[in-house]
């Protein structure tokens, strides 16, 4: 075997410098590229189909009256309605069933939501998305959350967004809100501030990104079941 490898070795070497001197190049072979983290025609839609169930509330109302917190022409209510749409379709995309709790266009009070989240039967979580605001521009950034028993999704949310933008993670902790009046697993996601430029930047311009980190953490955490 050792003989015979040489011999072709050699031969291979005789055919390559023909090549040259006859002016054919051979071949280059390019460098190995890495798939982009989170590229969503690729990296989303090629898992497995997930089996899970997601309520996913859409935060405020679609009113003047509440839009949540509003900053440079922009509202709470739009923002994180748009991302949270955009996680909606991926989700979707990968076998995971997501019932809105609020629909677009569709005013409903927080007791409702409560109603509705504990009358649904059985889920795997509850979902609300939310943007945060400080009392004065750019003093506050990064994002947190508020749980009842999705501690780890909750934090496979915050560890991905933290990495992705370099947010500061601001922690986890047992909500005091709505969502704490919810039977079943449930967290209240803080997405970042929306008077801070380098946050309100990436809730305008990088919503794809948004929904790309949050949708991974679901399909992760729903997959390790």
């Amino acid at each position: 075997m050792i003989r015979r490898t040489k011999f072709w070795k050699r031969v291979i070497c005789a055919l390559l410098l023909s090549l040259t001197l006859v002016g054919v190049s051979t071949p280059t072979v390019s460098a190995k590229t890495t798939t982009p983290r989170y590229e969503l025609s690729e990296t989303m839609v090629s898992r497995k189909e997930v089996r899970g169930k997601i309520l996913l509330d859409l935060p405020h109302q679609d009113t003047a009256q509440d839009n949540g917190a509003s900053y440079g022409g922009v509202t709470e209510r739009e923002l994180a309605e748009s991302i949270s749409l955009k996680v909606k379709t991926i989700l979707e995309q990968n076998g995971v069933e997501v019932i809105l709790i609020r629909e677009q266009g569709q005013s409903m009070s927080l007791g409702d939501r409560i109603y509705k989240a504990n009358n649904m039967g059985n889920y795997d979580y509850y979902i609300s998305l939310h943007i945060n605001s400080c009392a004065s521009e750019n003093t506050g950034t990064g994002v947190e959350g508020y749980s009842c028993g999705a501690w780890t999704l909750s934090n496979k949310i915050l560890k991905g967004l933290s990495n992705e933008f370099g947010y500061l993670n601001r922690g986890l902790y047992y909500s005091p809100y709505y969502n704490s009046q919810i039977k079943q697993n449930n967290t209240l996601i803080e997405l970042g501030f929306i008077n801070n430029e380098y946050d309100r930047g990436n809730l305008m311009n990088r919503q794809d990104d948004y929904a790309k980190v949050i949708s991974n953490a679901i399909l992760d955490t729903l997959e390790a079941r």
